[in-house]
């Protein structure tokens, strides 16, 4: 069995806030500064981590920023 293909949404351009990004940045370069075949994996797992929340903060913006749409009578 594999998995079901899926999709990462990243625009090229958009409003991020970066406040809930940094601390998964740091660790990101403290895991670099320490990279062994130890950290290997940890450091792939933080980038994993970082997009996932760079795509869901985009996410929100995108929604947030389209116009409310009247029901037509």
């Amino acid at each position: 069995m594999s998995p079901a293909e899926q999709s990462l949404f990243l625009p090229k351009y958009g409003k991020a806030d970066l406040a809930p990004l940094l601390p998964v940045l740091a660790d990101m370069l403290r895991l670099r500064d320490s990279l062994t075949l130890e950290h290997a994996v940890d450091l792939q797992v933080a980038l994993g981590r970082l997009l996932s929340q760079l795509q869901a903060g985009l996410r929100a913006e995108i929604h947030s920023s389209r116009p409310m749409r009247c029901p037509s009578r």
